[in-house]
């Protein structure tokens, strides 16, 4: 019995650290800070490189396009799918404490896409565990992270799966954190329209609240929110309201409306997301409007960050 159980221990001892060396060395070779990695966006933020972040969810992600709006490598789009209105102000208030001037644009998303849960376990696996976003995931998934990271092998092996089939597909524009879908868009994707009405949109007030205490807090970022369109969209900017009056007099806080632009169906993939030529005449009114707004004093731009020329 004695030596059944040893041979037990044994064998499960040297499957876990099979297991650990495996995922350490399939990570570290295969997937180690490449734009196919899922977690490569937090990873990334957290090195505090950049000048220019653009934050929020796939709404984000699939609008803003980089180039765009900028010259040179100081920017990168920050969005990321499923977060909704969860993740951005954690890392607005990561951002804000890093002692480095930067210019953080915010997409803020209609209430009913703020999920207001972690979508993906894997975008938070190198988040440093001093940080805000880490200290506000669920225990579970903290403690997953922080002492079981080879439970997370069987995702990489997704995770590299997916990446050798973005490398073989050219159906998307993939560029600087931006990613478009350049498939012809699914007609039933446009009859969800009621997830897109804009009347309520993070109205909540300890939400607005928080928002305030860490932007009270801020001496040198500048922050723009932004309120993109949507397809045929019924909202009363409730949101833009309140927190434009709330924010009233705290220094380095813009914004920027667009409701109601691109309406034409041309424009978009499905209701809420622009398709790449919509994704495009969005991104050059914004960089219109923002350097109207920075030639005018209205906002500050990052000594190392040049808008592109107009056209």
């Amino acid at each position: 019995m004695r030596k059944f159980l040893i041979y037990v221990l044994f064998i499960a001892g040297s499957s876990w650290a099979l297991s650990s060396v495996i995922a350490w060395s399939f990570e570290t070779l295969f997937l180690a800070k490449t734009e196919s990695q899922v977690n490569y966006k937090l990873s990334r933020f957290y090195d505090f490189n950049d000048d220019v972040l653009f934050l929020g969810s796939s709404r984000a992600e699939q609008s803003f396009m980089v180039d765009t709006i900028f010259k040179g490598d100081h920017a990168y789009n920050y969005g990321l799918v499923g977060t909704g209105n969860w993740l951005w102000p954690k890392l607005l208030e990561d951002a804000v404490a890093n002692d480095k001037p930067e210019l953080i644009l915010i997409n803020v998303d209609p209430d009913s896409l703020d999920h207001g849960t972690e979508w993906n376990m894997s975008y938070y696996l190198d988040v440093p565990h001093h940080s805000t976003v880490f200290s506000a995931l669920k225990f579970t998934t903290r403690r997953r992270i922080r002492f079981f990271p080879f439970k997370y092998f069987g995702q990489y092996i997704e995770l590299f799966r997916t990446g050798i089939k973005q490398w073989k597909n050219s159906t998307s524009y993939d560029n600087k954190g931006t990613n478009i879908s350049i498939k012809p868009p699914n007609p039933a994707s446009f009859f969800n329209q009621d997830m897109a009405k804009d009347s309520v949109l993070l109205c909540k007030e300890d939400d607005l609240q928080i928002l305030s205490e860490i932007l009270l807090k801020n001496n040198q970022d500048m922050v723009v929110f932004i309120k993109l369109p949507s397809y045929q969209e019924k909202g009363y900017k409730i949101f833009f309201n309140q927190l434009e009056h709330r924010l009233e007099g705290v220094a380095f806080t813009y914004f920027l409306d667009y409701t109601g632009e691109l309406s034409n169906k041309s424009n978009w993939n499905d209701h809420l997301h622009l398709n790449l030529d919509g994704a495009t005449k969005f991104s050059k009114m914004l960089r219109r409007d923002l350097q109207l707004a920075a030639d005018s004093n209205l906002i500050h731009i990052p000594s190392s960050v040049q808008f592109h020329s107009f056209n």
